[in-house]
């Protein structure tokens, strides 16, 4: 069952992430709020991207996956995972100055920009809109389902502040504060079972 000492440990981290988007919010203006005013630098950059990526919804669905199916699934998830990231980095480069260029800040802009189409940017706006809500859904019901299994606290009510939380300090300081707090979220995400598994 859960302790004291691990609610405190809970609240202060909830605490210390609304504290960094309230810090890393002050003064940044619209592209600092949208692109981080077009400066992450690569370390932060890749922190963020695992971070986002590998969260409990990640972690329960490469499991429990690889228990039903077998190793080859978590490896070849790894192997996508990495192959995407390559393809990626080759394109980095020309996106990056087609969007410092422009007044491009997301995907579709880029898409829709290139192909010189408001139904392209359109259209994948709304693939990516769908993607990510089933994506975000997912990472929010994880975290749920493993709180109220720690905590003993109602799926429904950790799934609610999880959402709220989530979203409070995401909009309090835009994609800046949001790598600084994912990036924090990593270092923990890692130096949590070293200490407690050395």
């Amino acid at each position: 069952m859960i302790t004291n000492i691990d609610i405190a440990v809970i609240v202060g981290y909830i605490i210390l992430m609304v504290a960094i988007s309230i810090f890393f919010s002050v003064g940044q203006g619209l592209d600092g709020f949208l692109v981080n005013s077009r400066g992450t630098k690569l370390v932060l950059l890749v922190l963020t991207i695992v971070s986002t990526n590998i969260g409990a919804g990640f972690f329960m669905g490469v499991a429990s996956e690889a228990y039903s199916t077998g190793i080859s699934f978590g490896l070849v998830i790894v192997c996508l995972t990495m192959m995407i990231c390559f393809v990626l980095a080759y394109f980095a480069p020309k996106i990056k100055a087609m969007a410092d260029s422009g007044n491009i800040y997301t995907l579709p802009d880029f898409l829709g920009h290139s192909y010189q189409s408001r139904h392209v940017l359109l259209t994948s706006a709304s693939i990516i809109l769908i993607g990510y809500f089933f994506v975000t859904a997912l990472q929010f019901v994880g975290i749920a389902a493993v709180s109220s299994i720690i905590t003993g606290l109602d799926f429904n009510r950790v799934l609610l502040i999880a959402g709220a939380i989530t979203i409070l300090y995401t909009a309090i300081g835009g994609i800046r504060s949001n790598v600084y707090v994912d990036a924090v979220s990593f270092i923990v995400t890692a130096v949590i079972p070293v200490v407690y598994f050395p």
